[in-house]
C-alpha cells in the first residue's frame, strides 16, 4: 500500500514538473504536448462562466484527536464529487463532497466532507491545480452498542494535475488534505469536549469542462 501511494504521489508531482518547463529546453515538448487535446484548446469556444463537473476513487487515512482518543491514523477507500463553474482561465469555484469508510472488527467508520473550494491553475496551460477552501466534517465511529460521532468546521487544500484524454475530459491524479478543529466530540449522545478530525486522501478521477454557448469572453490563444 505504501509503494502504491508513493507511485501516485511521484506521478502528481511530475506532472506539476512538466509543467514548468519553459520552452526551448529539452523535454519541453512533453507538457504542451498533453494539451493537444485539452479542454481549453479544441477550436478556442471554452469560455468563463462554463461550468464543469468531476469525480474521483482512491485510498485515504482518517485520524480523531481529543483527550480520550488514541489519534491513529486509520486507512479506508475513498470518494469525490465535485463541481461548479468557471470563473476565468485561471479559477474555478465549485462544492466537492469527499467520503471516507472502513468497516473493520465489528465498528464501522464514516468521514465525510462538504467544502466550498476554490481551483486556481498557475500555469499557461491548465494543467497543474491547486485547491483550497472551506466546510463542514462529520465522523460515525459505531459497533452494536457505542456510537462516537463529531461535527466539525474547518479549511481543505489539495494539488493534483489534469492529463487531457478528450475534449473537455482530463484525467485527475490528486492528494488532499482536511483539517477540522472546529466542533464538538460526542459519544452516545453526550459531549465529551473539543477535537479535531483529519482526513488525508490519495485518489484519481475524471474531471469535466464544458463551454458555454454565449458569444464573448474566449481565452486568449496562449491559454489554449
Amino acid at each position: 500500500m505504501l509503494r502504491n501511494c508513493q507511485k501516485a504521489i511521484a506521478v502528481v508531482a511530475l506532472c506539476a514538473l512538466l509543467s514548468l518547463v519553459p520552452a526551448g529546453v529539452p523535454g519541453a515538448g512533453i507538457a504542451p504536448a498533453l494539451g493537444q487535446s485539452a479542454p481549453y484548446s479544441d477550436d478556442g469556444s471554452v469560455r468563463a462562466g462554463g461550468w464543469w463537473y468531476g469525480f474521483a476513487a482512491g485510498w485515504g487515512w482518517s485520524r480523531v484527536g481529543c483527550d480520550v482518543c488514541r489519534g491513529d491514523l486509520v486507512g479506508g477507500a475513498t470518494g469525490m464529487l465535485k463541481g461548479g463553474i468557471t470563473q476565468s482561465r485561471a479559477l474555478d469555484l465549485g462544492l466537492e463532497v469527499n467520503g471516507w469508510h472502513q468497516d473493520y472488527e465489528g465498528v464501522n467508520r464514516w468521514h465525510g466532507t462538504f467544502s466550498l473550494m476554490g481551483y486556481y491553475y498557475p500555469g499557461p496551460i491548465r494543467r497543474l491545480v491547486l485547491s483550497g477552501g472551506f466546510g463542514m466534517t462529520l465522523y460515525r465511529a459505531a459497533d452494536e452498542e457505542n456510537a462516537f460521532t463529531s461535527t466539525s468546521f474547518g479549511p481543505q487544500f489539495g494539488v493534483g494535475y489534469e492529463i487531457p484524454v478528450g475534449t473537455g475530459l482530463s484525467l485527475t491524479p490528486q492528494l488532499e488534505v482536511v483539517a477540522a478543529g472546529l466542533g464538538d466530540l460526542q459519544f452516545n449522545g453526550e459531549t465529551l469536549g473539543s477535537g479535531s478530525l483529519q482526513l488525508v486522501k490519495l485518489g484519481i478521477g475524471l474531471t469535466w469542462h464544458k463551454a458555454t454557448s454565449s458569444p464573448g469572453s474566449h481565452y486568449p490563444e496562449e491559454y489554449s
